[in-house]
């Protein structure tokens, strides 16, 4: 009668996950994999059988995010949710970005209701799910929204873990390994403030509170500036920054909005090109309008992708050479700011040979 019991509360458990919207996974104490559902197989391009085979850790990209597993499950056993966006590996060798719900049940296992979180920031799916022109935000606000509430997890994760594990296991980590875990959250944190920097950016030009105080500059300078905050990336990478621009050519524009401008637009070149790469800064004048170009010899963008890297709804999630995160927020900010200046901005790429952003802005020096 037990077995019968037992072998029902299977079945309905079965019932119950393949109902679920998403996908859905179920890991024992130690972490293996001992359910899924068909969507979840779906999202990673496995059957069933090789997933149960498997345990959690098998699937994760991150290296980061392995090490980190034995704190998430203490969470998830001292009866916390945990939520995360975590890189996993498909069957084919291709990546996908998954978000979890990570939660314990009644029986002592594990389970995390799942999605690709590329789907919910299509904005076309925004409305849907009901963000979109409520309380006066509009579609551009509710997707850069969600895109910051998922891209500010993953620093925040990187943060509590490894604050989590240095807590933990303090008395058993030597030097070098608790070293490496400061430099890690140092690093996350760095990301996140960074993040936070460019949404207040975002707010102020969308909301039209940026002044535009425009002044004499001398344009190399000006970029130089903007190279010069950057050299610890470029020096990390081995990256040469050259900056071709005349020393005798003015402009008369906005210091603040143009070197946000150049910033975003060498922090962007900084994160799709190798290690040992070179990104030159150059500029033309022409008919009362200066354009400034930022060349890198990285990885190149797609042909069919060219296009929307710069558009309002497109942005996404980017990892660069070095693993570096971002939101693609960035080049948005560049073409808000430069049409704030009357100006305009624009791109060309080749795939394997890197790429170049323009920014044309008027000059009347």
């Amino acid at each position: 009668m037990e077995e019968k019991r037992l072998t029902g509360d299977k079945m309905k458990h079965r019932n119950l996950i393949e109902l679920e919207s998403g996908g859905t996974v179920t890991l024992s104490k130690d972490g293996n994999i001992i359910d899924v559902n068909s969507l979840f197989c779906s999202m990673m391009k496995m059957d069933k059988e090789t997933l149960l085979s498997m345990s959690f850790a098998d699937l994760l990209l991150s290296e980061e995010s392995v090490e980190q597993a034995p704190y998430r499950f203490n969470l998830v056993k001292s009866k916390q949710i945990f939520i995360c966006e975590r890189k996993m590996n498909q069957s084919d060798r291709s990546k996908t970005t998954v978000e979890m719900k990570l939660q314990k049940t009644p029986n002592g296992t594990s389970q995390s209701p799942s999605h690709d979180s590329s789907e919910v920031k299509k904005p076309e799916l925004l409305e849907k799910n009901g963000i979109a022109k409520k309380n006066g935000i509009n579609e551009d606000e509710a997707h850069f929204i969600k895109i910051l509430a998922h891209d500010l997890i993953n620093p925040f994760n990187v943060i509590l873990g490894y604050l989590g594990l240095l807590t933990s296991e303090f008395e058993t980590y030597d030097r070098a390994t608790i070293k490496k875990k400061i430099e890690l959250i140092n690093r996350a944190s760095t990301d996140a403030y960074k993040l936070l920097q460019e949404v207040l950016t975002w707010s102020c030009s969308h909301s039209g509170r940026i002044l535009f105080a425009p002044e004499i500059l001398n344009l190399k300078k000006t970029c130089q500036h903007s190279i010069d905050l950057l050299e610890p990336i470029s020096q990390k990478k081995q990256i040469d920054i050259t900056n071709l621009i005349d020393d005798q050519l003015d402009v008369h524009t906005d210091k603040d909005i143009l070197q946000t401008i150049i910033r975003n637009l060498l922090t962007n070149a900084l994160k799709f090109t190798n290690e040992k790469g070179v990104i030159e800064v150059k500029s033309f004048l022409q008919n009362h309008q200066i354009t400034i170009s930022v060349k890198d010899n990285g990885n190149g963008i797609p042909a069919n992708e060219l296009a929307s890297v710069l558009e309002n709804d497109q942005c996404k999630s980017t990892t660069g050479t070095s693993r570096e995160q971002g939101s693609g927020v960035g080049l948005t900010i560049c073409k808000m700011l430069a049409e704030k200046l009357g100006g305009k901005i624009w791109a060309e790429s080749k795939v394997g040979f890197g790429s170049t952003f323009f920014v044309a802005i008027p000059n009347h020096t």
